[in-house]
């Protein structure tokens, strides 16, 4: 199991880590499996040092582009 500590204090612990594919040419690698939690957390500064991406936000959205086709993966 994979410890984590919640902002709250809590702690919470993954059983299951792997990767998500949001397309073929979208990964995000070491996802993490909490059973009962009842949110989707996604950290940005993982996400941008892995994946060479740009993510944007507006009043109304979030995009994650890609750096080099500037592809649109998730909107």
């Amino acid at each position: 199991p994979i410890i984590i500590n919640l902002p709250n204090g809590s702690i919470v612990k993954a059983q299951i880590s792997g990767t998500l594919y949001f397309s073929s040419n979208f990964p995000i690698h070491d996802v993490l499996n909490v059973p009962g939690f009842n949110f989707n957390l996604l950290s940005i500064s993982k996400l941008i040092f892995y994946l060479p991406c740009r993510v944007i936000f507006d009043s109304f959205s979030c995009q994650i582009q890609d750096l080099s086709t500037l592809k649109v993966w998730l909107d």
